[in-house]
């Protein structure tokens, strides 16, 4: 993951003209397929930005406590960014594949190696 000190949407201008549309309930959809894990995250408020084409909602997991950010970008697969409340990115993740997404956003935000199902 990447580190980087600049806002969200200040880096999802650069990328709009070439995203895809994306459907919000597909992308809920492919959250919700682990039940457990998205409440794990502690996951609240969730928005979709039509202006910007971003699922945000809001996270109080054990590595992230923020904002989760997710995007489908032009070559048909998801990134994601954590971000403080204020919306200044702390992570970035990029070209992930549907079936990818919940387990990385787990890994950044909840994941604990020791525990096991």
């Amino acid at each position: 993951m990447e580190v980087v000190d600049r806002q969200v949407k200040e880096v999802i201008k650069d990328k709009i003209d070439q995203c895809m549309e994306q459907d919000p309930e597909q992308t809920m959809a492919y959250l919700r397929a682990n039940l457990p894990m998205l409440w794990s995250w502690g996951a609240t408020r969730f928005v979709f930005d039509k202006s910007f084409r971003l699922l945000q909602f809001f996270v109080r997991g054990r590595h992230h406590h923020g904002h989760v950010w997710i995007f489908l970008n032009g070559s048909n697969l998801f990134d994601f960014w954590l971000s403080t409340p204020q919306g200044r990115i702390k992570a970035e993740v990029t070209d992930l594949y549907f079936d990818q997404l919940a387990e990385e956003i787990d890994k950044a935000v909840e994941y604990i190696p020791e525990y096991t199902h």
